[in-house]
């Protein structure tokens, strides 16, 4: 009996000291990226050319980019940078509670974001030996042409599909895909503006 008393206590002592995670990307933690975004932007410049200079890191960067684990990796690498102080201060003025949830929430948004790129990229293209038009231009917001029903049907079943297929690797969670598409043509506006 005394056992199961340990494990039961042990048990709920671990459950209620995790964090929680949340299942789906929320609109408060995507005003809070948007907000970070022209904060953190200089900075990540800088880092990003640093990390360009080193190709072992470059690698493990890209690698870890197609698992939509990018801003994540990045973040367990600048730790021991003189730089981490001050994006963990820019981090904190955009919202967030730590570098950690911060680059957990980039890398939600642009998980779902990279893969309706891939998505619209791809559907962009012409096809070899066909004079047939690409369906999609490369500047088509690919969550309104799934929403839009005067759209065909096939073709919007087809490029869901991709996207869903494509957010198995690149997502964090399939669920972020309509609270950050709603948000989509917002996200694209805000990013863009820093480049």
């Amino acid at each position: 009996m005394k056992h199961y008393l340990l494990t039961f206590f042990a048990l709920a002592f671990l459950t209620t000291s995790m964090p929680a995670l949340s299942s789906t990307i929320t609109n408060a933690e995507i005003d809070k990226f948007l907000k970070s975004v022209p904060i953190t932007s200089d900075l990540l410049d800088k880092v990003k050319a640093k990390i360009k200079k080193d190709d072992a890191l470059s690698k493990k960067l890209s690698k870890a980019q197609l698992e939509g684990k990018y801003t994540r990796e990045m973040v367990s690498e600048l730790k021991a940078w003189p730089e981490y102080p001050a994006l963990e201060a820019q981090v904190k003025q955009s919202g967030f509670d730590s570098v950690e949830a911060w680059s957990l929430v980039v890398d939600r948004v642009f998980g779902v974001v990279s893969s309706a790129q891939w998505v619209v990229l791809v559907a962009s293209m012409p096809m070899p030996n066909s004079d047939a038009a690409p369906v999609l231009n490369r500047d088509t917001n690919l969550f309104e042409f799934l929403n839009d029903t005067n759209n065909d049907a096939k073709l919007r079943e087809k490029y869901g599909k991709q996207l869903q297929e494509m957010c198995t690797r690149m997502c964090y969670d399939q669920s972020d895909l309509p609270v950050v598409g709603a948000r989509f043509s917002e996200i694209k506006s805000v990013t863009n503006k820093k480049n």
